[in-house]
């Protein structure tokens, strides 16, 4: 019977601390979702791109990267960075302002590496809270023309 009271005991002050916890966070998490994003905010429409088989000597291919600035500030592309020769990118280097869209182009150029599997990564560095963004395009690069 004791054990039965201290239970419930228990559970009642555990109620009674985490409900006005839940409460704040539900809350805060509200409030967040209506809040405008301060600074400059980078979303990306997708952030990877399959060029599936390509020919090795067919010539480049080339995706481009569509994303928004959502925030409230001008986005800055400061430099971007690829993970190899092959690939390049072209973007814009003037600011993009606040609720603008705007692109990214990636050019791989398959002749320069052996055929086969490729997976390159793109990092572009912004003046956004997370200071970098990362991209990334795919394919088989095959050594007959498609």
């Amino acid at each position: 019977m004791r054990r039965s009271i201290l239970t419930v005991v228990v559970a009642v002050m555990f109620a009674v601390v985490a409900l006005p916890v839940s409460a704040q966070t539900a809350e805060s998490q509200s409030q967040e979702s209506v809040a405008p994003k301060t600074g400059a905010q980078m979303t990306f429409v997708t952030n990877s791109y399959d060029f599936g088989d390509i020919a090795c000597k067919g010539g480049d291919v080339e995706c481009t990267f569509e994303f928004v600035n959502d925030g409230d500030t001008p986005l800055v592309i400061t430099r971007v960075v690829t993970s190899c020769s092959c690939t390049k990118a072209e973007y814009s280097k003037k600011p993009i302002p606040a609720g603008a869209t705007s692109t990214i182009k990636i050019i791989y150029e398959p002749h320069k590496k052996e055929p086969g599997v490729f997976h390159k990564v793109i990092q572009i560095f912004t003046n956004t809270a997370d200071k970098r963004k990362i991209v990334t395009v795919k394919g088989n690069s095959l050594d007959q023309e498609k």
